[in-house]
């Protein structure tokens, strides 16, 4: 994504469009995307509601389990379905599969063994937001895997990898 972002923002530019202005774009329509999954997943919808008025959640995984299903209950969110896990260890792996769209709105998490049981702690950063604040504003602060170019928008951008050149 990191090539179309660079990309598009170079193409705004050159077609007078401004590259803030398709950055900010392209970040707010990947903010819904991501409210959308979340909203889309019970297990991440509930985690979120869980979150709500509070900073930090601890416990075992099979409590985070038990009050999940309550908080499901109540706001809702629908347990039957079969991607709402039914055991403390199908909610690691249902947590894992919504752990980046968690962290974007701002909600981190760790599961540690702790003896014969693990401990869950989540965490709402305190600089969660849902806007634009810590997303690039110009074509430099976009950084690319492998390497990072450092490039005006006026200057020509050749994005292509050597090493794809030499296959």
């Amino acid at each position: 994504m990191a090539d179309f972002t660079r990309w598009g923002y170079a193409i705004a530019e050159a077609l007078g469009l401004g590259g803030k202005r398709f950055l900010t774009a392209y970040f707010n329509n990947q903010n819904k995307s991501n409210e959308e999954a979340v909203s889309a997943h019970p297990v991440a919808a509930t985690v979120l509601a869980l979150m709500k008025g509070r900073h930090k959640y601890k416990g075992t995984v099979a409590e985070l389990l038990k009050d999940l299903e309550l908080i499901a209950l109540k706001e809702k969110i629908n347990v039957h379905v079969p991607s709402f896990p039914k055991a403390a260890h199908m909610l690691s792996r249902r947590l894992k599969e919504v752990k980046s769209n968690l962290k974007q709105l701002g909600i981190v998490y760790d599961i540690r063994h702790a003896g014969d049981a693990k401990v869950v702690r989540i965490e709402k950063l305190r600089s969660a937001k849902l806007n634009n604040e810590d997303k690039p504003n110009n074509l430099n602060d976009i950084t690319l895997p492998r390497k990072q170019l450092q490039l005006s928008t006026k200057e020509w951008i050749d994005l292509r990898d050597p090493i794809e050149d030499e296959i």
